[in-house]
């Protein structure tokens, strides 16, 4: 059971090593557009 769930964690933390930098790029452009946005 605890080794299920060690591995469980595990591919959870490929998962989010691998989608964290598209969210971050992600929240980055949408943030720039926003304060485009803001200054016009």
């Amino acid at each position: 059971m605890l080794a299920a769930f060690n591995t469980h964690i595990k591919v959870m933390m490929n998962i989010h090593i691998r989608i964290l930098p598209v969210t971050l790029i992600w929240v980055l452009r949408y943030a720039l557009v926003w304060l485009r946005g803001s200054r016009l």
